[in-house]
């Protein structure tokens, strides 16, 4: 009979360490095993109920997760795996776990932050009718206009503006204001400056209009407001959602709004709208037909032909918005389903968050920023940059100064202005939506949400969004993306909002019958071919 081993101190004290480590190692293993087998759970009920991912790359990730699970679970649960291996399973379940965690907690951030990215449109604004005085009146309180002369707007705003003189008169105690129609907001300044009224009554949305003209650039230093009349409307958008936004065709009006101010891009901002792009987007066939009209084209606004003006003036009437989208309406005979609104800084963020655009440049330019000298001679002051014939690079900065430049881009030797900036600004915008819909975007998605978070105004809704972002993962498909710039003849004719002749754009009929026979093939789910 083999006579047992006796054992000395230490060697009992090894194996009891050691048979401790391993039942400290089976119970880490199956620890880590079963918090990854939970993160991963939460986090795939998470993916498949948001509905973000079409289902071939749910199916896919799903496969993924439950080989890991089972592959976790042999090494965990059967005994007689080695301990180096169990190790090396509690690392790895700890890492995934983690990274699992951090994905539950992070994607309800992300997909927030892709729902804020537009400014939901909501069922109110408000209309500001300002009474301003000149600074040297001795007007400081609306009691000091009482039985004062008073000049008004005698065709805009009317509906506004008789509510806010009898605002006013409740105000006053003594007698009421003596109101006096001008012909328009020049004229109103006009006899306010020449102190023919003690006061003038403006909607607030003129001002900036007003001081674009050098007769009243020191506006701000020479008026004070004096008064204030705040009126709540409703904003209304003539615009029909599709039932599929994936499988009917759809158009999107975008405005750019040329200001850095985010509160001008609210639906209920009535600033002027510089860029104007109408999208016809067919998802069938993958094409999109992007066509631009000049910001002074002379168009009936809000579709009413008594009230002709530039097409950059239509945003700033009463119902602001949704007198563009009509406007649209009618000189293209479409019916926009969506608008998209932004301004400077929603451009250059969007731009850099996505890495910078390509562009294929048509011809060589220089850019600069203006003043108006003592003589009122534009002047060239600040070098911006030069801009290649060809393929270049931009980032947001050198993408919104492309896109500004109207002043010194030539053609054939001929000055082309804003019918240049409309050619960059299509230009631009096919380079970013190209840029968008690349496979290269994903890896930028967390940046691209961070950078426009609240930065849009649209009345697209959050389901369309996941459907055309779904749709596109799923297909991974490159669009066609063709521009059509409807352009016309520059002459001065008769401004409803001014008052006055101003520089117009009469747009070319054979233009605008061609762009319209486009549309309909784009809407007919025909492919478009243009030269």
């Amino acid at each position: 009979m083999t006579k047992k081993r006796k054992l000395t101190p230490k060697q009992r004290t090894q194996i009891i360490k050691k048979r401790k480590k391993r039942r400290l190692i089976k119970k880490v293993s199956l620890f880590t095993f079963l918090i990854n087998l939970i993160s991963v759970v939460v986090l795939f009920v998470m993916i498949a109920s948001y509905k973000f991912l079409p289902i071939k790359y749910l199916i896919l990730l799903g496969v993924f997760f439950t080989i890991t699970i089972l592959i976790f679970a042999i090494l965990a649960l059967i005994p007689n795996v080695k301990y180096r291996l169990k190790i090396i399973q509690s690392v790895l379940c700890s890492i995934l776990a983690v990274i699992f965690i951090a994905g539950s907690i992070l994607m309800p951030v992300y997909l927030g932050k892709l729902e804020r990215i537009f400014v939901s449109v909501p069922g109110e604004g408000s209309l500001n009718i300002n009474v301003y005085v000149l600074n040297d009146s001795g007007f400081n309180e609306i009691e000091d206009l009482a039985g004062r002369l008073v000049g008004i707007q005698q065709n805009l705003d009317l509906e506004y503006q008789d509510y806010a003189i009898k605002v006013v008169n409740k105000e006053i105690t003594g007698e009421d204001i003596e109101v006096v129609e001008l012909k328009n907001i020049y004229s109103a300044v006009e006899k306010l400056y020449a102190k023919e009224v003690d006061a003038i009554m403006l909607n607030q949305d003129y001002i900036d209009i007003i001081k674009d003209n050098d007769d009243f650039s020191d506006f701000d230093s020479r008026v004070k407001k004096l008064y204030q009349c705040t009126q709540k409307i409703t904003i209304v958008t003539d615009t029909a959602a599709i039932s599929n936004i994936t499988k009917e065709p759809f158009i999107v009006a975008l405005t750019g709004v040329d200001n850095w101010n985010y509160t001008s891009i609210l639906p209920s901002a009535r600033v002027r709208s510089d860029v104007n792009i109408v999208l016809v987007v067919n998802p069938v066939n993958k094409q999109v037909l992007m066509v631009t009209l000049p910001r002074d084209s002379y168009v009936p606004l809000g579709g009413n032909y008594s009230k002709m003006d530039k097409l950059t003036h239509a945003t700033t009437l009463s119902d602001g918005i949704n007198c563009w989208i009509n406007t649209l309406n009618e000189v293209l005979d479409i019916d926009v389903n969506y608008y998209l609104r932004v301004n400077f800084t929603s451009m250059i963020d969007i731009i850099n968050a996505i890495g910078g655009i390509d562009i294929d440049n048509p011809y060589y330019f220089e850019t600069y920023s203006l003043y108006y000298s003592d003589d009122d001679f534009v002047s060239k002051t600040q070098h911006h940059g030069v801009f290649e014939e060809g393929l270049i690079h931009l980032d947001g900065e050198k993408a919104l100064a492309y896109c500004r430049e109207r002043y010194y881009v030539k053609k054939d030797g001929c000055m082309i202005g804003d019918l240049g900036r409309n050619q960059h600004q299509a230009i631009v915008l096919k380079a970013t939506i190209n840029k968008m819909s690349s496979v290269s975007i994903i890896t930028k998605i967390g940046t691209l949400l961070e950078s426009l978070d609240g930065k849009f105004t649209s009345n697209i809704e959050t389901k369309d969004i996941y459907a055309l972002a779904q749709m596109q993962l799923d297909e991974m498909a490159d669009w066609s993306v063709v521009t059509y710039a409807v352009t016309g003849q520059g002459t001065f004719l008769e401004s409803y909002v001014m008052g006055t002749p101003l520089s117009m754009v009469v747009l070319n009929d054979d233009k605008l019958s061609q762009v319209k026979q486009y549309i309909v093939q784009i809407l007919d789910n025909q492919v478009l071919e243009i030269e």
